[in-house]
């Protein structure tokens, strides 16, 4: 497993762990602050209860940020692999984002390794992936001695030598 399936599959299972967490302190929460209601007022119960719910509630927004970052990782892999948009500004416009948004999700994406070989040009505002074989946008078939492939892990096009075994740049999927 390459560095970078492997970032967003370990981020994917803290977002996940930390969801059901959540909702199991939410309904702790909500059960001590009914039983709290129902029977004698104590003080220290509410707040015990209240402090289960907002720590809960904490740790389902954090859960949902995991996964609405990898749907993004998603959405920017099929744009910058399969339509070959790596202007950050052009991103922004395709996924309804500021380009500011794009260009620091971009980069805590890198940070965080979802993205290997890849940097931000400040001069040109893009983002490069390092040793990836483009095809001229053009191109209608790719070299003889190239082949398209489509990663099942991720849905990323691209082209790889014939014959050869490659992992997906972004998501590390072995291609064949």
């Amino acid at each position: 497993m390459n560095k970078s399936k492997k970032s967003v599959v370990i981020d994917s299972i803290f977002g996940k762990v930390s969801s059901v967490a959540g909702y199991g302190l939410v309904v702790i929460g909500l059960i001590g602050l009914a039983v709290e209601l129902t029977s004698d007022f104590d003080r220290f119960g509410i707040i015990l209860a209240l402090i289960f719910l907002g720590s809960g509630a904490l740790l389902v927004l954090q859960g949902l940020r995991v996964r609405n970052r990898i749907i993004r990782f998603r959405n920017y892999v099929v744009l910058i692999l399969n339509r070959q948009i790596t202007a950050i500004d052009v991103i922004a416009a395709n996924v309804s984002k500021s380009t500011h948004f794009v260009r620091e999700d971009l980069q805590k994406m890198i940070n965080k390794r979802y993205f290997t070989n890849a940097f931000i040009n400040p001069a040109t505002n893009e983002i490069v992936i390092a040793d990836t074989p483009w095809l001229s946008l053009n191109q209608q078939q790719p070299q003889a001695d190239w082949d398209m492939f489509t990663c099942h892990g991720c849905g990323a096009t691209g082209a790889k030598q014939k014959d050869t075994l490659v992992h997906c740049r972004f998501c590390g999927s072995p291609i064949k």
